[in-house]
């Protein structure tokens, strides 16, 4: 299941789908960056498909005194590969809810120069699933064990899929890392084969035809797009919500906590029926530093897709 561009953990079976915590070291080559992430592999009809949603943290060293390429250009909080295979997530079952948690060692990672800046950071990822109704919420904590403080530039909560369209010839590289609803062709024989496939195709057993259209509305009262949800702590009240909804009564909502810093949330969409594309970001609206030695959580992310989303 894993590769030397990413580590799959062991998938966790749910009645609506199977959840992949994973870890994506990302490629020099092309220059892209690694994340913290998971895939929801769904087990029924019409539940959505988020295949290596991934989480990041943009951050800059805020002391001029560091020099002015150091401080000027954005970094990545990264996780980084170890000789050994990462410690499988720490589980637990509390009431209705499953919880994984996994850990890993990061590093910055310049969006310029494409090259590692400086070690000893720690990724550390808490997620929430519910054992009877499809709800999943993932929680990211990074611990700043440098000697520098660093200031939060922004927090893609949910990235999927590619940001903007791309050209017909070029959607197909977008397969690994896509975001879609769809239509269940057929069940595979056994969630093994599915795997394999999609580690090297995608999702085979989707046809491109039937990845639903649709369009999102942010609410402008989360509370009440939350209401009759059973949300984790940390979601309730929710700070903001969106409902993502393909057609007829269902939906995927995606719903947020609130920061513990002043800040603002941004939606990003790219609608492209064939390489569609989802970011939620957290803004800081004033300067926020990490310090040295100080752990930093985001506030939890949740997303629950809804059959009938007139009740929500």
């Amino acid at each position: 299941m894993s590769s030397p561009r990413k580590h799959l953990f062991r998938p966790l079976a749910l009645p609506w789908w199977d959840f992949v915590p994973l870890f994506d070291w990302g490629d020099p080559a092309l220059e892209d960056i690694g994340a913290a992430g998971f895939s929801l592999l769904p087990r029924r009809l019409d539940a959505p498909t988020l295949e290596h949603a991934r989480t990041f943290l943009t951050v800059r060293f805020p002391s001029p005194s560091l020099g002015k390429a150091l401080t000027n250009e954005a970094m990545i909080i990264a996780p980084v590969p170890t000789e050994t295979p990462p410690t499988p997530p720490q589980r637990a079952t509390h009431g209705q809810w499953e919880h994984l948690q996994t850990e890993t060692p990061a590093a910055l990672y310049g969006t310029r120069s494409h090259q590692s800046r400086h070690g000893g950071l720690r990724l550390q990822c808490h997620y929430r699933l519910h054992r009877q109704q499809p709800i999943v919420a993932w929680h990211l904590k990074v611990t700043n064990t440098t000697r520098r403080p660093l200031r939060l530039e922004s927090a893609a909560l949910l990235r999927v899929g590619p940001i903007q369209k791309v050209r017909k010839h070029r959607r197909s590289d977008f397969i690994p890392s896509r975001f879609r609803l769809f239509k269940l062709q057929r069940a595979p024989k056994t969630q093994s084969a599915y795997y394999d496939l999609t580690e090297r195709f995608g999702s085979l057993r989707f046809h491109a035809l039937d990845a639903l259209a649709f369009h999102i509305e942010e609410a402008a009262d989360p509370a009440a797009l939350a209401r009759g949800l059973p949300l984790p702590e940390g979601c309730t009240p929710p700070a903001y919500g969106a409902l993502l909804q393909p057609e007829g009564g269902r939906g995927l909502v995606l719903l947020a906590g609130a920061a513990a810093f002043p800040s603002r949330f941004q939606l990003e969409v790219n609608t492209d029926p064939l390489a569609p594309g989802l970011t939620l970001r957290l803004m800081p609206t004033e300067e926020v530093v990490i310090p040295p030695g100080e752990a930093f959580p985001l506030p939890p992310t949740a997303l629950a897709w809804l059959e009938n989303t007139s009740s929500a």
